[in-house]
């Protein structure tokens, strides 16, 4: 009978810490249970590279229409000395075609002077004909670099709101431009600014009407030496 009684009770305790131990993960079930059901109806922000690939060309935006939006490849249209968007001289070039995309770059030889002269055709549609961006291409930095990006796009902008379809009037208004411009192999004229070359319509008199045709965003070798290592 002694050893029925001392077991009783070590049996009762046994029982006892099971039953405990069986609620304690019940409740812990349950409350993971709530905390799941809460976090699927609270939609965590993306990763920077989940919105990313979300605006990428293998992965269109469309609009409620069904259309796909073309992603935009330049962070803005800012146009400044060295800058056009998202492009900038003295950038490496496999830079430059990451920022382009599939599809929206050319490499082609612009054969100045007669000599090879390669540079990227940079379009913002794939489907367009005629390209956003001429970037230049040069070896420097001991690396084949953006030398020059020539812009034929109105988007493009500088702080003052000066681009291809403004006039010689326009510019004056911000810059002092009494002449003589620049001729360019074709004949046309431009007028320089800091860091910003505007080329402007065939004209051998330009009058305050004469539009840009064309944005020259020139390389400076001293500030692009600056950033080489970055």
């Amino acid at each position: 009978m002694t050893p029925v009684r001392q077991g009783l009770p070590f049996r009762v305790a046994l029982l006892l810490t099971i039953f405990v131990l069986a609620g304690g993960c019940k409740s812990q079930s349950a409350t993971e249970t709530v905390r799941s059901e809460q976090s699927s109806k609270t939609m965590s922000p993306s990763k920077p590279e989940e919105r990313q690939q979300a605006n990428s060309a293998d992965h269109p935006v469309t609009t409620p229409g069904g259309r796909p939006v073309i992603p935009t490849i330049a962070g803005s249209f800012l146009v400044a000395p060295g800058v056009a968007g998202p492009f900038r001289n003295g950038m490496t070039v496999n830079d430059a075609l990451a920022i382009a995309g599939s599809g929206r770059s050319k490499l082609v030889d612009l054969m100045s002077e007669g000599d090879f002269t390669p540079a990227l055709e940079i379009r913002l549609d794939p489907e367009q004909k005629e390209p956003t961006l001429l970037a230049s291409i040069w070896w420097t930095c001991s690396r084949f670099s953006i030398y020059g990006i020539s812009i034929r796009d109105s988007r493009y902008r500088t702080s003052e709101g000066l681009g291809v379809g403004s006039t010689l009037g326009e510019l004056r208004r911000y810059f002092k431009l009494d002449g003589p411009f620049e001729e360019a192999e074709d004949g046309s004229l431009s007028a320089i600014t800091p860091g910003v070359t505007f080329a402007l319509d065939h004209s051998e008199e330009p009058t305050d009407n004469t539009k840009v045709k064309a944005v020259w965003v020139y390389p400076d070798e001293e500030e692009i030496q600056k950033h080489c290592d970055k």
